[in-house]
């Protein structure tokens, strides 16, 4: 699955599911930091203008490649 953040304000959040193996890879076209993670999680950052794959490890998000 892809996500595509843009036209964020500030740092924002993207509140994905708690579901253990999901993967996600992230576009983030906003200009801010989008960290990805499950409700009440800290989850992983990835930086404006880079894409990064994200996955659910059973405990919260983690990133599972480096930014590009």
């Amino acid at each position: 699955m892809l996500l595509m953040a843009t036209n964020a304000g500030g740092a924002a959040n993207i509140i994905a599911p708690d579901r253990p193996g999901l993967l996600y890879a992230v576009n983030n076209k906003s200009g801010q930091i989008i960290t990805v993670k499950k409700s009440g999680g800290t989850g992983a950052t990835v930086a404006a203008g880079k894409t990064a794959m994200v996955m659910h490890n059973g405990t919260d998000y983690i990133k599972i490649t480096g930014e590009v």
